[in-house]
């Protein structure tokens, strides 16, 4: 896995790809069913299992995969899924296709060419008479009457769907009921920041055939190609309305995961948690967003329109978290490099942090933190995303690589104080 590809590790892995393949399965007693992962080749296997439904595929190639790789993987996947039309395995159909773009990065042509080389692919191998599928009892619940369109693999294995019902544009979100994808923190958010047009409006959400699900509705505007100075103001002000429970900020939460997924880094993540505390319980506790960076921003014109995907949301963040994950999220797809060394470079000291932070900061009625207050927040911000890449991926916790970019140094830069807040 490619330890600096992208803001959200390994959303399109396999534990996410067989994930939404649950959402394709028969419901409970209509027929049998299983996974099959294609091999680098996309090589179709000899003989298919004798089940009603074989869900066949490959997510899709990581941000960091060379161009001649990717074009290679591309052109072997486009030549097997032809074949696979033209003659099908005895006894089944091609019921359909669900090609899986990774994470968008970027936007551009480029990107989009990019894109095209590095999606995944999900195929239902179906016997003639095709059972009902976990999907379609979703649809039916949520009463979306339009036949479904792309599938797209969002974050811990969401399967996102743009449809259209009698409320207008919306987006399905579904996943298996208690699986890392499960939309369900998604309609808890959504419901708390219902206040601001900016945010999608929840419809309707439940569990069906073992699957949960959301159905919101789905804003206009287009992604920003950047980050102007404007935009980033307009997000700070937004930042500043969201909810303030009672009580002191915190990092003591995420620090305590990180110790249960890595408890090799338990002492040193210990240490941090007391070094932290006496900064951030100055601080007053804010709703947090959890992923705020540009790919989850709507523009409409130069305003902002809208801030999607809430599946991080934390109704009690350390305020400024959000806010610093926007810019230092830009660095690391500039520079294409890990969390953990954006961290070691101190981003909330550079000019436009300092900026946004500080009319952030006169926007709750604060005084900006001291030095030692910032870092604090720069910490605390690392160890929630930390945090929710784990939730997300538990797999990372056994990545050497991941470990050593994103945990061993900064802890080791704690310890011998070049990053700390005292």
């Amino acid at each position: 896995m490619d330890a600096y590809s992208s803001p959200r590790p390994a959303v399109s892995g396999p534990s996410a790809l067989h994930d939404v393949a649950e959402l394709l399965r028969p419901t409970r007693g209509a027929g049998s069913s299983t996974v099959v992962v294609a091999p680098a080749d996309w090589s179709l296997p000899s003989e298919l299992p004798d089940v009603d439904v074989v869900v066949w595929g490959r997510a899709a190639l990581a941000a960091g995969t060379g161009a001649r790789e990717a074009a290679g993987r591309a052109a072997s996947r486009e030549r097997v899924l032809a074949g696979l039309r033209r003659r099908p395995p005895r006894g089944r159909i091609v019921r359909a296709v669900h090609r899986m773009d990774p994470p968008a990065l970027r936007v551009g042509l480029r990107a989009d060419a990019r894109s095209v080389l590095l999606r995944g692919l999900l195929v239902e191998l179906v016997r003639p008479a095709a059972p009902r599928r976990v999907l379609d009892a979703v649809l039916e619940a949520a009463r979306v009457g339009t036949p479904p369109g792309k599938l797209r693999l969002g974050a811990g294995g969401t399967l996102l769907l743009a449809v259209d019902d009698a409320r207008g544009p919306g987006v399905l979100r579904a996943a298996p009921a208690g699986a890392p994808g499960d939309p369900e923190p998604v309609a808890a958010a959504l419901q708390a920041v219902a206040h601001d047009d900016r945010v999608p409006s929840l419809h309707s959400a439940g569990q069906t055939a073992g699957a949960s699900w959301t159905l919101e509705s789905r804003l206009r505007g287009t992604r920003p190609r950047g980050l102007s100075p404007g935009l980033v103001e307009q997000v700070a002000e937004f930042c500043a309305t969201l909810p303030q429970p009672d009580g002191a900020a915190s990092a003591e939460g995420d620090l305590d995961l990180l110790a249960r997924q890595l408890p090799e880094h338990a002492t040193a993540l210990s240490a941090l948690s007391d070094d932290l505390a006496p900064h951030l319980v100055q601080l007053p506790a804010v709703g947090r967003h959890g992923d705020l960076w540009s790919g989850n921003l709507l523009v409409d014109d130069v305003r902002l329109s809208g801030v999607l995907d809430w599946d991080a949301w934390s109704p009690a963040g350390v305020p400024g978290t959000d806010l610093l994950h926007l810019l230092a999220t830009e660095q690391r797809l500039r520079r294409r490099t890990a969390l953990g060394e954006v961290l070691l470079g101190r981003p909330w000291e550079e000019r436009a942090a300092r900026a946004a932070l500080g009319a952030y900061w006169r926007r709750l009625d604060l005084p900006v933190p001291p030095a030692s207050g910032l870092a604090a927040v720069g910490l605390a911000w690392w160890a929630a995303q930390l945090a929710g890449d784990l939730r997300r991926t538990p797999a990372l916790a056994a990545d050497a690589r991941w470990q050593e970019l994103n945990v061993q140094r900064v802890l080791d830069a704690h310890a011998d104080g070049r990053l700390s807040p005292s």
